[in-house]
């Protein structure tokens, strides 16, 4: 088996990470711009679990060419064409519902659950029009495994009810099928996810005043907010791509960015090391770094 420069682009299957505000739907939006940066609009395809896809697209757009950095031509042109957007959003409301013994009144899920059976029957229809120019975006994979936990409680007849443990064994299992699903697909794949740390922890030599061996703290990583401990440290090795977007400073100073260099606490991974910077602006960072992609392709040769 040889390897040999191709003129096909490698697809870039990528978990991109940040605590919510980070800016990381918003990073997205130039992907579909005609022309910025001298990179051709791709198509972005947007499972949006968060329902705030639309009104983040409208809004990037519309300060882009009131910062004269697009045009109207290119505005129009991205906003009717190069964006899918399919909400995938329970409809929620004050609902009854049964803890333990009691009924009570809360905020849940109305009716049945459909986010999940919405995304599903979305995947199918786009299943034979997938190309290296279009770009599915799951927007969040935290509010997705939400949306397979309804639908896996609706089934059970459980929808709204406090959550067992054995309740999130076939949702991470749903989780790990999605993300070997974004694997296989014959399309660039970015999956948003919010960032939680996740404490480390090893037995140390000393012991409590009940006789209890201490644990210390050795490590905080920051891992996707999804269902269970173990699942979400095996999500990154799924992706060829980990990226965070980060901000620094406060106020009229802040600064933000999608950082391709692991940090303090943040692990990133990029086959681009060495070619790539450490970080990009949030408005350039995602068409400078597929425009890597397309240069630097690689494929098998028997």
């Amino acid at each position: 088996m040889k390897l040999s420069l191709a003129a096909k682009p490698a697809l870039i299957k990528m978990l991109y990470l940040g605590y919510s505000g980070e800016g990381k739907s918003t990073s997205l939006v130039p992907l579909g711009i005609p022309g910025y940066l001298d990179n051709p609009g791709y198509e972005l395809r947007i499972l949006d679990f968060d329902g705030k896809a639309e009104e983040v697209i409208r809004a990037t757009l519309a300060r882009l060419l009131k910062d004269k950095l697009i045009t109207q031509s290119q505005h129009d042109s991205a906003l009717a064409e190069n964006y899918d957007v399919v909400p995938c959003v329970e409809k929620t409301g004050i609902i009854q519902a049964r803890e333990g013994k009691n009924t009570v009144k809360k905020l849940g899920v109305e009716g049945v659950a459909t986010a999940w059976q919405t995304a599903v029957r979305q995947l199918e229809k786009w299943n034979s029009s997938w190309s290296p120019r279009t770009v599915l975006v799951i927007d969040s994979l935290t509010y997705a495994a939400r949306a397979i936990v309804n639908y896996n409680q609706d089934l059970n007849n459980k929808l709204n009810q406090t959550l067992e443990w054995r309740d999130y064994n076939s949702p991470q299992q749903m989780v790990e099928s999605l993300m070997m699903l974004c694997a296989d697909l014959p399309t660039h794949v970015i999956v948003c996810g919010h960032q939680d740390p996740l404490e480390i922890y090893k037995a140390s030599d000393t012991v409590d005043d009940k006789g209890n061996q201490v644990q210390e703290l050795i490590d905080t990583l920051m891992v996707p907010l999804s269902i269970g401990k173990g699942g979400r440290m095996k999500l990154p090795a799924r992706f060829n791509h980990l990226l965070v977007a980060s901000s620094d400073g406060k106020g009229a100073a802040v600064r933000r960015y999608v950082y391709t260099e692991s940090r303090v606490g943040v692990v990133t991974k990029t086959p681009f090391y060495g070619l790539c910077k450490p970080f990009y602006p949030l408005d350039r960072a995602f068409v400078e770094y597929f425009k890597l992609g397309c240069q630097t392709a690689v494929t098998h040769q028997g």
